[in-house]
């Protein structure tokens, strides 16, 4: 489950979120919605860790969010997607999935870019299909 108590997000002297309460249970497909301005993309950029929270807290799973860096928000299961449908257009498609899937690795995605010019890590997700 993900809960926002009281969350507000302040911008200099422009408080642009103000104190937003949100539950949303473990199972489900949601949305958030509102008009331009309202806040939506402030939420998500505090939720997945891009933006700190100016007061509020944020829970998932019963584990506070707050102070953790992106990708430890994104191991935890929590990501977004930005609305840029620029792909690597020199890779294929399942290739430019692969890098996506590189954030949840222990490794960088340095073996799926590069796979014959850089030797990848022995803890490389992609060592057993390279031989």
């Amino acid at each position: 489950m993900l809960r926002l108590s009281s969350l507000s997000k302040d911008f200099g002297g422009l408080r642009v979120l103000d104190n937003f309460d949100l539950t949303i249970p473990s199972r489900g497909i949601f949305g958030l919605i509102g008009p331009n301005g309202a806040g939506k993309t402030t939420v998500f950029n505090l939720i997945t860790g891009l933006l700190p929270p100016s007061s509020g807290s944020i829970e998932f799973a019963g584990e506070r969010l707050n102070g953790l860096p992106p990708f430890m928000i994104t191991r935890r299961g929590i990501a977004r997607t930005f609305q840029n449908i620029r792909l690597f257009k020199e890779m294929t498609a399942e290739e430019n999935v692969l890098v996506a899937m590189g954030v949840l690795s222990e490794t960088s995605p340095v073996c799926f870019l590069l796979p014959t010019l850089v030797p990848p890590p022995k803890s490389c997700c992609c060592q057993s299909s390279r031989g």
